[in-house]
């Protein structure tokens, strides 16, 4: 099996694995919150809350199913790279700071909420790797 296929696949069973569950969760919980808001009548102080747990959220899922895709390309490119490790970052600390407040009624919720972060750090690097591995073959190929 060549060696794209394979870590096509081992991506795409980490990406199951690590980002399908709690984005599946996350719009689960979308629909559970922002329908009932339009029949309530919620301060300002709570809309702004909730749409800053919204807009965290979609950052964090954001880049790890973005890393996911450039992963999965036949040559890998970063162009904007900084965002890539700040996207990874956010959901890192992002599933640590929902999964330790949900410590004391769930503890199993820490590692179930760490995995996006976990997994979309395992994929950065990853592509990382390719895409220096492909610059250096690059510029190393002589001209025929």
């Amino acid at each position: 099996m060549p060696g794209l296929l394979t870590l096509r696949i081992c991506l795409t069973i980490c990406a199951l694995i690590g980002l399908l569950p709690v984005t599946a969760l996350f719009i689960y919980g979308t629909l559970a919150v922002f329908i009932p808001l339009l029949f309530t009548d919620l301060p300002a102080k709570g809309i702004l809350w909730v749409l800053s747990v919204f807009g965290v959220s979609v950052f964090s899922l954001w880049s790890g199913w973005k890393i996911y895709a450039r992963a999965m390309a036949e040559t890998p490119a970063l162009s904007r790279k900084w965002l890539f490790l700040a996207g990874a970052i956010a959901s890192t600390a992002w599933g640590a700071v929902i999964g330790w407040g949900m410590w004391g009624k769930m503890p199993q919720a820490l590692p179930f909420f760490m995995m996006p972060g976990v997994t979309s750090c395992l994929m950065l690097s990853i592509v990382s790797w390719r895409w220096k591995r492909n610059r250096e073959s690059q510029a190393t190929a002589i001209p025929d």
